[in-house]
């Protein structure tokens, strides 16, 4: 699969990752946006992500999209939109890159309404070729909730490696679960 980046002044970036499926770096007009997806799938976020909770408005967003260009800025991570069919559906990306040693933590979320189209699987191949390629990262990891079936199904489609299982850190009310631990090296994915 052929991955296009461009670079552009003032940090814009995209990632064309198919015909209907793009990347792209968030600007502070995406805050509403984004705040809207997180808003009408926050009872289902909530149970994944602790942010979700706390994410109560426009502002918040704006806030974390700011962050999210610095830490890109400064190659501590790469946390980008997801756009499907020219509407922001997600967000998905490198959380954690840690270019001493050479590795980067992918974690992702998609709007409700385009969960089982494939869109998140995409994302996580191009972002896994960006890091490589580009970023000539040594291995790519993921860590999920052992109940998130959706969430874990991407990894394990894509031969990511499950490496540990973390025995009851996530939890979920009155209930504990355990988090997974997924990884690839680049020696395994060029294969």
């Amino acid at each position: 699969m052929a991955v296009s980046f461009w670079y552009y002044e003032f940090m814009s970036f995209e990632i064309y990752v198919s015909e209907k499926i793009s990347l792209r770096l968030r600007g502070e007009d995406d805050a509403q946006a984004f705040f809207e997806i997180i808003d009408r799938n926050r009872e289902e976020f909530t149970k994944w992500f602790p942010w979700a909770e706390t994410t109560q408005s426009s502002e918040d967003t704006k806030k974390f999209i700011v962050q999210c260009r610095e830490e890109f800025e400064t190659k501590k991570a790469a946390d980008f939109g997801v756009w499907y069919e020219d509407r922001w559906v997600g967000s998905m990306g490198f959380h954690t890159i840690t270019t001493e040693h050479k590795w980067a933590e992918i974690g992702y979320w998609l709007d409700g309404r385009y969960v089982g189209k494939g869109i998140m699987t995409e994302c996580v191949k191009a972002v896994v070729n960006y890091g490589f390629n580009d970023l000539k990262l040594h291995r790519i990891q993921i860590k999920c909730d052992s109940i998130n079936l959706k969430s874990k199904s991407i990894p394990e489609r894509l031969a990511f490696k499950l490496e540990g299982v973390i025995r009851e850190d996530r939890k979920h009310g009155d209930v504990f679960s355990d988090g997974l631990i997924y990884g690839l090296l680049k020696s395994e994915w060029e294969k």
